[in-house]
């Protein structure tokens, strides 16, 4: 009776340290219990300069090649993780990255962005989440603006070759937002 007893106890703890390893490794991976599903931003541009940035590092400008204004597709992929173990400088065009977003908008509106941002974020369990009040802050702002969910604090780098321009008809796709984090 004794040995089931101590047997169940152990099992129950060891389920209980399983659980604690799981949801600490998706705490890092997510924000506020949920997996980002989006795999790119939608970001309108007018004056050919992209900013990325994480609130309140500074922003990174990236020239977009062969620039026309219009709506740009950044993908997930796009944005690498810079590795610095050896104490080189990092490449130019590195985004410090705290709150594990970027956020991508013209140039030109990163300061009106930034005026802005108490109205973008709420905190959720000691860490920062987008809040869905994306049309208003978009109409306030005067141009679409978007983020991508990098899955970790870090150095990054945005790919400025694999940035595409869409059409007018595939910007549609920008006023649809996520219906959970990310």
């Amino acid at each position: 009776m004794f040995t089931t007893i101590l047997l169940i106890f152990a099992a129950i703890v060891v389920l209980a340290i399983l659980a604690a390893v799981l949801y600490g490794l998706a705490a890092r991976s997510w924000k506020d219990g949920r997996p980002s599903e989006r795999t790119e931003a939608i970001v309108e541009v007018r004056c050919g300069t992209l900013v990325a940035f994480d609130f309140p590092s500074e922003a990174v400008p990236y020239q977009i090649p062969q620039f026309s204004p219009g709506w740009y597709r950044v993908p997930r992929d796009a944005v690498k993780k810079v590795a610095n173990e050896d104490g080189e400088p990092y490449p130019n065009g590195t985004i410090s990255v705290d709150a594990a977003t970027i956020m991508l908008v013209d140039a030109r509106f990163e300061d009106a962005l930034r005026a802005i941002d108490d109205r973008l974020f709420e905190e959720i369990k000691a860490c920062q989440s987008v809040v869905y009040r994306y049309e208003a802050v978009v109409e306030e702002l005067g141009i679409r603006f978007d983020y991508l969910d990098v899955g970790g604090d870090g150095d990054y780098i945005l790919d400025v070759s694999q940035i595409e321009q869409i059409n007018d008809g595939d910007a549609e796709v920008s006023t649809r937002r996520p219906s959970g984090h990310g």
